[in-house]
């Protein structure tokens, strides 16, 4: 509580709720069905702080995950932690095999992302602000699985796995946040790629 924190609880039993009940100031400890649960509400608590404190800064509307994240992407630079550069239209940022080294956020601009070793490739995806790329390499630290390539001059925050354990050591709400934006990605375009597989397979069947 001194930290304004929260303590989540999922599948503790009756006996130990019973206890805790007596303890004064509880306010901060919220009781969850399953872990499910827990996790969704905290989630739900930190896209709602994100929101408020880039609302405080400047006067926005309603927060998306993109404008979310490039909140947190431009706290990191401010500290330090990011640099800025610049890609002009048609210049690759990373290409299938490159080490994955690094990162990229963009921060203006739109990116295209194709499909890896094809005579004739095609746009797999196109990423706009506040999407990472090459996060996967980053975190595996495996080489680049894809071309990735700006569609228009395209200003990005690159952050390089040095950096990224510098920022866990120093910094780790900071670092974790930033963990917290690239799994956020991550489970959107899964979700993305499941929705597609489930309407190839229906065209297929039908």
């Amino acid at each position: 509580r001194d930290r304004n924190r929260h303590l989540l609880v999922s599948g503790a039993k009756s006996s130990w709720l019973d206890r805790t009940a007596a303890v004064p100031g509880r306010s901060s400890i919220h009781v969850f069905a399953d872990l499910d649960d827990a996790l969704e509400w905290a989630e739900d608590r930190i896209l709602e702080a994100g929101a408020e404190r880039r609302a405080e800064s400047a006067r926005i509307g309603p927060m998306t995950i993109a404008s979310w994240a490039l909140g947190i992407f431009e706290a990191a630079q401010e500290k330090g932690h990011l640099k800025v550069v610049q890609f002009p239209a048609g210049t690759p940022i990373c290409r299938v095999g490159d080490p994955g080294q690094r990162m990229w956020i963009v921060r203006s601009g739109t990116v295209a992302v194709y499909t890896p070793g094809s005579a004739s490739p095609h746009v797999l995806a196109r990423l706009g602000p506040g999407s990472p790329v090459g996060e996967i390499s980053l975190l595996e630290h495996c080489t680049q699985s894809f071309d990735v390539v700006a569609e228009e001059d395209v200003e990005a925050f690159v952050l390089t796995a040095e950096e990224l354990s510098l920022i866990l050591l120093e910094d780790p709400d900071l670092g974790q946040t930033i963990l917290f934006v690239v799994a956020k990605h991550l489970a959107g375009r899964l979700r993305e790629t499941s929705g597609d597989l489930q309407t190839t397979e229906h065209s297929v069947g039908g």
